[in-house]
């Protein structure tokens, strides 16, 4: 089951607890941030744990949040949904700056705290912040990762309440009544005016469908003011719905979106190319974020005639092949890759279980299971 499974966010959670006197935990609806910290870091009786989804204790947060933090003397006080109580922000920060003990306040939400209208304060020099995503595919499979378990993670993605089910229809019906809760509720939340849960909607199918999902793109496809289509994509990235996809220092185009798990992507109509780059950018996102590094900013590189590398990090790019292994007119490809970007190494991810392969001096042919490092 998803939900007795270990998180791989669980070192670098405990490790900043140690550090810092606020940990804040943000992340997309239902990704697993409760569940991890209540029953995985935290037995009940080592925590306080409120939740501020219930009406009570955030009508109590937010009429007198002096007092109702004064009940809380066990720390960690972990505070769910936080950002729907504005008013404690405040107080904690307040509290914080009188006593800087390490490990006295974790707090969740599913919005970006800095986005939320009604919270002035980041916590900057107080918190740290940790981003948690759906699982990873290491997470959600036990054992060695082969051609078949990538393929079924490009399906199912790594939401834990629909990652391990069997029947078609209930997954379905998840991602259904999920993006009714974030498009007709979550986003209107935000305080944005005039944002429409409808238009979010079909913003999301593009950026899963459309070759080169940019906010302009989206508007031309959808015939809709570019304006509005980029204030819906901001509150969507606070939402954690949606990742930037960059182009490179020698590329042409703009900034690019991806959805935030293959499950969303492949529910939304997504293609394997696609599917595949949602699941590369989640994995090496995540990869950095659970050693604890700095995240890589994700990039392509695109020329005007249409040529698409798909990721360019420092010293090394990505491109990928549904093939086993890329036919002879690929070397084209190759050869014009090798020469726009000559500082760097070449991998081909192609659809196989066999091992790496040389195709020539600084290109190599890479099972897709070989991408995943841990």
């Amino acid at each position: 089951m998803a939900h007795l499974r270990d998180r791989d966010l669980t070192d670098q959670i405990q490790k900043q607890l140690k550090f810092w006197p606020i940990v804040t935990v943000l992340g997309p609806r239902q990704s697993g941030k409760s569940t991890c910290l209540r029953d995985l870091v935290f037995e009940v009786d080592r925590c306080t744990y409120v939740n501020l989804d219930r009406i009570a204790s955030r009508s109590a947060a937010n009429q007198n949040p002096e007092s109702f933090l004064a009940q809380m003397t066990l720390e960690p006080v972990i505070i769910d949904e936080a950002h729907k109580a504005p008013e404690l922000f405040d107080e904690i920060k307040a509290m914080v700056d009188e006593d800087r003990r390490p490990g006295r306040f974790i707090l969740t939400g599913s919005v970006r705290f800095s986005a939320k209208v009604g919270i002035r304060e980041s916590f900057t020099g107080r918190a740290a912040n940790l981003r948690f995503d759906s699982m990873t595919l290491p997470e959600t499979h036990s054992g060695q990762v082969d051609l078949k378990a990538i393929h079924r993670y490009l399906r199912m993605g790594g939401m834990p309440a629909v990652c391990f089910l069997r029947d078609a229809a209930q997954v379905e019906r998840y991602w259904i009544e999920w993006l009714e809760a974030v498009c007709q509720r979550d986003l209107h939340e935000a305080g944005v005016p005039r944002l429409s849960g409808d238009l979010a909607y079909r913003i999301l199918e593009c950026v899963a469908r459309l070759d080169y999902p940019s906010s302009a793109e989206i508007a031309a496809h959808l015939r809709v003011d570019a304006r509005r289509i980029r204030n819906h994509i901001e509150v969507l990235e606070s939402l954690f719905l949606l990742r930037r996809w960059e182009p490179d220092s020698r590329s042409v185009g703009k900034t690019l979106y991806l959805p935030f798990d293959c499950g969303l992507a492949t529910h939304l109509g997504a293609p394997l190319r696609r599917q595949w780059q949602v699941w590369f950018a989640h994995q090496v996102l995540n990869e950095a974020r659970f050693s604890g590094k700095r995240e890589p900013r994700l990039e392509y590189n695109r020329t005007a005639r249409g040529s698409f590398v798909d990721f360019v990090f420092e010293d090394h790019c990505v491109i990928f092949s549904d093939e086993v292994y890329p036919a002879a007119h690929f070397r084209k490809t190759v050869n014009a890759v090798e020469k726009r970007l000559p500082r760097h190494k070449v991998q081909i991810a192609v659809q196989t279980d066999q091992p790496t392969q040389k195709y020539s001096p600084r290109t190599t042919c890479k099972p897709w299971s070989s991408l995943i490092r841990g």
